[in-house]
């Protein structure tokens, strides 16, 4: 089995993921837990298809028309733009996006982290330059585990972040230039972000409510 994250927005998308309460940030596509693993690592029942990996390629053909004018008319508007996000999620990082960066947003910003996603072009897309999409997630952070994150990334005030109540955002990024890094830490500030490159507190956050 081979599995790719392949971000297809379509007019009406952010709004059935709503009306689903389901959240594009709770994102563990990559985290593949295989009942019946393999003795031998190398002739493991599933890989990560390469990043890039396009719909067509994975069908063998074109998407049907149809198909494709929903995707091509989604990709022009910014709701659904923000709800298909592209991750890197488990593959091995490239040399040069080795040096971490973790996000983690207060309750109540869901549309305004996937806004900043489109508009910094965070993606999966190594080919970019700029800093790499790897995980998303949303959940709720209990007061001992924010506590351990705070403690790991050297933050003094958590406040913002409701631990126990509503559900935070979390990102994770790696390499970009630092100007780039810089960039986006500002605009995460704006939205009552927390920033650090240990990736302790990103670990703790990673796989939250994977369980459901």
């Amino acid at each position: 089995m081979a599995f790719a994250c392949a971000a297809l927005p379509y007019a009406g998308l952010a709004a059935q993921l709503a009306a689903c309460k389901l959240s594009p940030l709770h994102n563990f596509w990559s985290h593949i837990f295989d009942f019946t693993p393999a003795a031998d690592k190398k002739a493991a029942n599933w890989r990560l298809l390469p990043a890039g990996t396009s719909a067509a390629s994975v069908l063998g053909a074109a998407l049907p028309a149809e198909a494709a004018a929903l995707v091509e008319a989604g990709q022009q508007l910014p709701a659904e733009r923000a709800t298909a996000l592209s991750t890197w999620g488990e593959r091995p990082l490239p040399d040069a996006a080795a040096t971490p960066l973790f996000l983690l947003f207060p309750p109540g910003q869901a549309a305004a982290v996937g806004e900043l996603v489109a508009a910094q072009k965070l993606s999966d897309d190594a080919a970019e330059e700029r800093p790499l999409l790897v995980r998303t997630n949303e959940a709720v952070i209990s007061a001992e585990l924010l506590k351990q994150m705070a403690a790991a990334a050297s933050w003094k005030d958590t406040k913002g972040l409701s631990a126990g109540s509503k559900p935070c955002v979390g990102l994770e990024l790696a390499g970009g230039s630092k100007e780039q890094r810089e960039a986006v830490v500002a605009a995460a500030g704006k939205l009552g972000a927390l920033a650090t490159e240990d990736e302790g507190a990103a670990k703790v956050f990673r796989y939250l409510g994977v369980d459901g």
